[in-house]
Parts: C-alpha cells; sequence; structure tokens
C-alpha cells in the first residue's frame, strides 16, 4: 500500500504542472516560447499537498521493532488500531483512490 501510495503522490507530482483552472493564462492558445505564467494557483497547490501528504507518511512509519505496527500510532498509546499501515497512511492512499481491501491487509 505504501509503495502504491508513494507512486501515486509521484505521478500526481508529474502531472501538476499541466493541471489549471478553465481561463488561466497558462491554458491560453500561444506559441511555448509566448506562454502566459499561471493564474490559477493550481499547479502549486497540487505540489503543496503533495509534500503534505509526504510529511503526513513520514510521520507514520513503520515500526523497527514489531514490523507490523506503525511507529508513531504505537508510541502515542492511542485507543486505535496500531496495525501498519495505520488508518493515517490508509485514508491519505483512499484519497489517492487506491482502496486496500480487508484481504489483501492481512496479507
Amino acid at each position: 500500500l505504501v509503495d502504491r501510495l508513494l507512486a501515486a503522490i509521484e505521478r500526481a507530482e508529474g502531472d501538476a504542472p499541466d493541471l489549471h483552472r478553465d481561463g488561466c493564462h497558462a491554458l491560453l492558445e500561444q506559441s511555448p516560447l509566448d506562454r502566459q505564467p499561471c493564474t490559477c494557483g493550481v499547479p502549486k497547490d497540487v505540489l503543496r499537498w503533495c509534500a503534505a501528504d509526504r510529511k503526513m507518511l513520514a510521520l507514520h512509519p513503520q515500526a523497527e521493532d514489531y514490523r507490523w505496527l506503525c511507529a508513531l500510532c504505537r508510541e502515542e498509546g492511542q485507543n486505535i488500531d496500531c496495525t501498519y499501515p495505520c488508518d493515517t497512511v490508509r485514508l491519505l492512499a483512499d484519497g489517492y483512490g487506491i482502496i486496500e481491501t480487508e484481504e489483501a491487509r492481512r496479507g
């Protein structure tokens, strides 16, 4: 799941320069030399969201000693399922359209 999530984040980062809202100056039909700068901000937003997702993923690593647990969730002693990947990682993946079934999670 984590590898698929990282790949999805990487794809989103690669696609970001071409994502614009209607009416953005970057979409106007022009020669590449005369292309106007982006006025919608979408590419920067996408890159910022991807960076935040990478940070969230880094905060929830697999535990070194008990590889089936999330290090952060286990450390905080929360009354939640600490199984790795934890709920936070699974929710991030869900945002990229990656759905992990219970069967896949159990191995």
